[in-house]
């Protein structure tokens, strides 16, 4: 289950604060390599920072590695391929793996370059 509250999540959120995290999260790899979610957040804090997309799509897709059916890492992994010239096709591929994972048909979903998957209606 994954936790808004996990160690280095308040400081992703918080832009000043992600040497911080990164640090954090590359120590909680170093003591557990598997660990998904760490991935994710890597991924999360490298998107933040200018000219580091490369190095987010490579976290969010060790996250897919390790957990395929991560929707949250699909999503955001669309997100970075959207932001990098050239790489529409796959932020696409993934917003619809996104959908496949969480079983939501994709007509009933709207895609956003910049805030990616959202789903509409029930």
């Amino acid at each position: 289950m994954r936790s808004a509250q996990q160690p280095g999540s308040r400081l992703v959120a918080d832009a000043r604060r992600l040497p911080d995290a990164i640090a954090q999260y590359e120590e909680a790899l170093r003591l557990k390599p598997d660990y998904a979610e760490a991935y994710y957040n890597l991924g999360l804090a490298w998107s933040q920072m200018p000219g580091r997309q490369d190095d987010a799509i490579a976290q969010f897709k060790e996250a897919l590695r390790l957990q395929p059916d991560y929707t949250e890492a699909h999503n955001n992994l669309g997100i970075a391929w959207a932001k990098v010239p050239g790489r529409l096709p796959d932020a696409i591929a993934e917003f619809k793996e996104r959908c496949a994972c969480s079983r939501i048909p994709p007509e009933r979903t709207t895609i956003s370059a910049s805030r990616g998957h959202r789903c509409r209606g029930g």
